[in-house]
């Protein structure tokens, strides 16, 4: 009974992992631990640590990946498990990648495969061939990283690998990317992303995307790769994964003010870049750089698409808890729902950055969100029936059509707590 619920949990962990639901993911593999401790099962703990560590890796903690690995790797190596110790090898190796260390990185996923090769394993063949191109690349080896690209390609179509071939395919890409060679950059990316949507890899997807918002920008397609941008950053959010497009985004605006000759904007952007650098944490340059994205695109009036990077900046300062910024951004997001038309969310923008103004102290006659509220109209919002109310049959008193009114814009006060409504992500507490 025991090992049939373990070996559900991780078949589920693991379906999980690849579909992109890392937070569901991880507690199936977290509650398989558990089984495998409760019984001292020393492979089962260690095969959960290298599938954990694999969770870690593709949501970007690669030094908590790599620790886990390592765990594994010890466990695997006291039970003289050749294969076991391969695996936890590949994710080690694939650590010391992320952290610079190539000629540690290459020695474990040399072992890795020659285990694999053996047991005709060939699957994972493919994938350390293209952890191997990674490392070349990364050392600017780029004619051993081509020929072991193409060779993971090359067996990748040969035994009908349709995730090894999308992953090698952008790994290829991002290497003729790097040599100059942006149209066969071009054909690999799109290729592996097009193999990836098809099959729903949503984590390679999410790479996909930035690596195709790469190439446009290259391109001096510029509102594609905004597209493209925007797709990798709207799967790496349903994946629970925070992505850094801070260098792709600013690169971006750069462009574009060069395009169109913004010479007043681009000194703007270069002198708040300067401050932003010495107040902010190093990790808080995605969301100044989408702000400013959001900022460029709604002086151009493409105010759809500039509330989306808004969004994006609120959800990184929020996590950052850069309030002064984030309620800047609430404020921006605020006046371009209010032109839409959109007064009831609008509101709520409205107010929360009022919230937050309150916090930081800032005096309520100088404060534009409150000014924003006074210029606008009543605001209502009317409240959806449930599901169920709409079956034939239902005994349930109908919730009445009259709409309620929940902002008092002459005082700013909150008359009904915590609402939303279906476009709204940002949770405000009353």
């Amino acid at each position: 009974m025991y090992s049939h619920s373990a070996a559900l949990l991780e078949s589920l962990g693991d379906l999980k992992t690849w579909n992109g639901a890392y937070e569901e993911g991880s507690v199936y593999l977290e509650n398989a631990l558990q089984f495998h401790h409760s019984v001292k099962c020393a492979k089962g703990i260690a095969s959960i640590q290298y599938k954990q560590a694999a969770l870690l890796y593709h949501q970007y903690s690669f030094k908590e990946s790599l620790k886990l690995s390592s765990s594994s790797l010890e466990g695997f190596r006291n039970l003289d498990h050749e294969v076991g110790v391969a695996n936890a090898s590949f994710w080690v190796g694939s650590g010391f990648l992320r952290q610079g260390k190539y000629a540690d990185a290459m020695a474990y996923l040399k072992d890795a495969l020659g285990v694999f090769q053996r047991h005709k394993d060939n699957i994972s063949v493919v994938r350390c061939l293209g952890r191997m191109a990674e490392i070349h690349r990364s050392q600017s080896h780029y004619e051993e990283a081509v020929t072991m690209g193409q060779e993971a390609m090359r067996l990748a179509i040969r035994w009908g690998d349709r995730m090894g071939e999308a992953d090698a395919k952008r790994v290829l890409g991002g290497i003729y990317f790097d040599q100059g060679d942006i149209a066969k950059a071009a054909k690999h990316v799109s290729g592996g992303l097009e193999i990836a949507c098809q099959i729903g890899w949503q984590a390679e997807s999410i790479n996909g995307f930035y690596q195709l918002g790469d190439i446009e920008t290259q391109r001096g397609e510029y509102e594609v790769a905004e597209r493209s941008y925007g797709q990798s950053l709207t799967l790496a959010e349903k994946c629970g994964v925070r992505l850094d497009l801070a260098q792709a985004l600013m690169r971006l605006v750069d462009h574009i003010l060069e395009q169109e000759g913004l010479i007043e904007e681009r000194e703007a952007v270069k002198k708040r870049r300067n401050v932003q650098h010495r107040i902010s944490s190093l990790n808080a340059g995605a969301a100044w750089a989408a702000s400013d994205l959001a900022r460029l695109l709604k002086h151009r009036g493409k105010t759809k698409r500039a509330l989306f990077w808004f969004k994006a900046a609120i959800t990184e300062h929020r996590t950052l808890q850069n309030m002064a910024a984030l309620s800047e951004c609430l404020y921006d997001s605020a006046t371009i729902l209010a032109e839409m038309g959109q007064n009831d969310e609008a509101a709520l923008y409205f107010e929360a950055s009022l919230i937050i103004e309150g916090e930081l102290e800032t005096s309520l006659e100088t404060s534009l969100s409150q000014k924003g509220l006074g210029f606008m109209p009543m605001t209502w919002m009317t409240w959806e029936r449930p599901w169920w109310m709409e079956m034939e049959g239902s005994r349930l008193e109908p919730v009445r059509e009259s709409p309620i009114m929940f902002c008092d814009v002459r005082s700013a006060v909150r008359r009904v707590p915590q609402l939303t409504t279906p476009n709204l992500k940002l949770r405000i507490c009353p």
